[in-house]
């Protein structure tokens, strides 16, 4: 049984009469205690992704189809007080920047309280206690010390600990985690990789790695799902993903991970960019970037389907993905 199963997922974003589709009949599911990379370069919808299962996305963006089955219930249908509830104590999330997330008018103990406090209903001694519980379970080995001070007293890596002890705190179901190494240097990103693995264990959660490495991805995801304008382009076990890709795109950002074994003079890059979700290009969004195009990309859509073993890409290479628009 799914933990997370999400369907026909639909969220536009609106200016007059103009509609970009940012996330585009979205597909998937996730288990108990899976973890399932979100993957692309910006712009390719995953974080919105993230935001529609929790229906926190920008006021001028709307879901316009689709179903969030979250333990069986549909969160579409749910009010937002309902929503409030679930929040936090349920699914959490991980944001990319933490000097952002937390707010730097008040100490990390007030701010980690507070979420104790509405969700668990701790005070006094009892949500003093737990803080310093939760800040020790993240490596945090001078928890008093750390939690009598300020956001901006901290280092990138601290304040991505607290965050994460933050999210862990109400023991939720799911975890999305957004770009949470992006503004952290490589030896920490490792750490916080491990430490949220470890975490992550010891809880029994599910979580949403959303994240444009590809090897941060083969390091903790079960799974891969690669997006592209807002559309899956493949989904598959990590091990396939890395071993035998079957899109184009995943090809592509494969070829760009820096290999220590291959010497190069020049980077391999991905020519063009990120189709733009109010303006996309006909048939298969991804051909005018594609080094393996052929006439059909430029008018059919290629569907989500399951070629053998848990695989499913979206590629005209294909021929059981065809349909026309």
């Amino acid at each position: 049984m799914d933990l997370l199963r999400v369907q026909g997922l639909r969220t536009c974003f609106f200016d007059g009469n103009n509609e970009a589709k940012a996330v585009d009949d979205i597909t998937f599911n996730l288990g108990y205690k899976e973890i399932l990379g979100l993957v692309g370069e910006s712009g390719a919808g995953k974080t919105l992704t993230g935001r529609s299962v929790i229906r926190l996305i920008p006021p001028t963006g709307r879901i316009v189809a689709g179903k969030i089955l979250f333990k069986g219930r549909n969160l579409l249908d749910l009010s937002e007080d309902e929503m409030r509830k679930i929040r936090g104590k349920e699914i959490s999330v991980i944001q990319q920047d933490p000097l952002s997330a937390l707010n730097p008018s008040f100490k990390i103990k007030d701010q980690m309280i507070d979420v104790l406090r509405l969700h668990l209903g701790l005070r006094g001694d009892e949500a003093y206690s737990k803080v310093v519980q939760l800040l020790r379970q993240v490596g945090i080995s001078d928890a008093i010390g750390t939690m009598n001070k300020y956001p901006h007293q901290l280092s990138g890596g601290m304040c991505q600990r607290v965050m994460i002890a933050v999210a862990f705190s109400c023991e939720p179901s799911l975890v999305i985690a957004d770009e949470p190494t992006t503004a952290l240097d490589v030896i920490t990103q490792l750490q916080i990789i491990d430490l949220m693995k470890m975490v992550q264990d010891k809880h029994n959660t599910s979580i949403i790695f959303v994240t444009h490495n590809m090897g941060l991805a083969s390091k903790i995801c079960d799974r891969v799902s690669v997006m592209y304008a807002g559309k899956i382009a493949e989904l598959a076990p990590v091990s396939k993903i890395f071993q035998s890709p079957k899109h184009p795109y995943t090809k592509a950002l494969l070829k760009t991970i820096p290999r220590y074994d291959v010497k190069a003079r020049i980077l391999y890059s991905i020519k063009g960019s990120m189709a733009n979700p109010a303006y996309l290009p006909s048939g298969c969004s991804f051909h005018p970037r594609c080094e393996e195009a052929m006439k059909t990309c430029y008018d059919v859509v290629p569907m989500l389907t399951d070629v053998g073993e848990e695989h499913f890409v979206s590629c005209l290479l294909f021929p059981e993905c065809r349909r026309r628009r």
